[in-house]
């Protein structure tokens, strides 16, 4: 008889139905919460058409967008929460498959207010889920077993290089090895003198074309193959006192700015209280970059950012450009090549109040609405009045 995989939950719950404190709880990452909701739709599903077949643990992976390996791991997440229990159990017809388990929702627990909550005050369902891996895998070490693609250790005699019983011994220069036992070789004895590698960095040939193959080529530090930034193809001398892996100014400043925007990234985590998502934080970091470069103060972007956890938003740029928070001058014009802000444009509302001071910032703001496709003030918009005349 062949058993499939089934989703219980009992206590005559509406079909679809779902523990909204379990769902919007910080403590469960976002997948276990979405596996969660998957798996309601799979609930008794002999008693009712959910047109959503078995739940197989790859097409519960599929759904949830993850690897098999990182469902199985959100599943112990969800035990150790509280959320399911795990029957496991073996097909007949297929042992070797594995995937005939039932998975008890224990949401009805819940609604009938018998549901204890199984983690300590500020732990996290990941927390003990890694804790319960790492005591599996110290366990199985204990008791001596392998873990699946582990080399087998070589046999004492394989590793000093003991000549078969076939191959007899060989004396110095033949040109005979031992046999080789395992994944092992036998005693390696040295050909030639071991040149040690004197030159730090590394360095690679020159390419002089009228050097011969014969010739002796010249070292040419890796470092001093990278262009000087004015065209120059030869590359540049470096004196003693020089260092051959020497920062450019370039890569400082792209650094500083890196550095200054995972800074902004960190306030905005921080105001959230909890981790942000990979693509969130990415594009985060990207706009506060952008928004540097633009001449922004990084003080004046972390409290934009706070500002933008607060309220569940996650576009900065945006909100940096539609701040009604001024942010200081630090002569800002005269450093970016750009007529000074006449403090007037940007839009304003019923007090007079500027809508836009961002328009300080970037100069396509600077129109009488605040909008980049606004009519240009005739102030301080770069193509209406030339720089330093403004």
């Amino acid at each position: 008889m062949s058993l499939s995989p089934e989703v219980r939950r009992g206590g005559g719950l509406p079909f679809g139905q779902v523990v909204s404190q379990w769902v919007c709880d910080p403590r469960y990452t976002t997948n276990l919460r979405t596996l969660y909701t998957i798996l309601v739709t799979y609930a008794d599903i002999g008693a009712r058409d959910t047109a959503k077949g078995r739940p197989y643990r790859p097409e519960l992976a599929a759904q949830l967008g993850v690897s098999v390996k990182t469902l199985d791991r959100t599943l112990l997440e969800g035990e150790c929460a509280g959320m399911l229990r795990i029957e496991r159990r073996t097909d007949p017809s297929n042992p070797k498959l594995n995937d005939s388990s039932v998975y008890h929702l224990r949401d009805a627990e819940f609604w009938r207010g018998e549901w204890t909550d199984p983690l300590a005050p500020g732990q996290t369902a990941t927390e003990v889920a890694t804790a319960v891996v790492a005591a599996r895998v110290e366990a199985k070490r204990k008791a001596g077993i392998t873990p699946k693609g582990g080399r087998r250790k070589a046999k004492p005699e394989a590793r000093a290089g003991v000549a078969s019983p076939v191959t007899p011994p060989q004396t110095e220069g033949s040109g005979v090895t031992y046999d080789a036992r395992g994944s092992d070789t036998g005693d390696a004895r040295v050909a030639s003198s071991v040149t040690p590698n004197v030159f730090t960095p590394v360095f690679i040939p020159g390419r002089d074309p009228s050097l011969s193959s014969s010739s002796p080529v010249a070292p040419v530090p890796v470092s001093a193959l990278v262009p000087d930034g004015r065209g120059n193809s030869a590359p540049p001398k470096m004196t003693s006192t020089q260092s051959a892996d020497a920062e450019l100014p370039e890569q400082r400043g792209g650094s500083t700015q890196a550095a200054a925007g995972g800074r902004i990234v960190a306030a905005y985590t921080v105001a959230l209280g909890r981790p942000v998502l990979n693509g969130t934080r990415a594009e985060i970091e990207r706009q506060a970059v952008d928004l540097l470069t633009q001449g922004f103060p990084e003080a004046w972007l972390c409290d934009r950012a706070r500002e933008l956890a607060d309220r569940g938003w996650t576009d900065l740029a945006k909100h940096a450009e539609r701040s009604p928070v001024k942010p200081p001058t630090h002569n800002f014009a005269a450093r970016n090549g750009l007529p000074a802000w006449c403090g007037e444009c940007g839009g304003k509302d019923h007090n007079g109040v500027v809508l836009n001071p961002a328009a300080q910032f970037n100069p396509r703001l600077r129109t009488e609405n605040g909008a980049a496709d606004g009519e240009k003030c005739p102030r301080c918009h770069p193509s209406m009045v030339p720089v330093g005349s403004a």
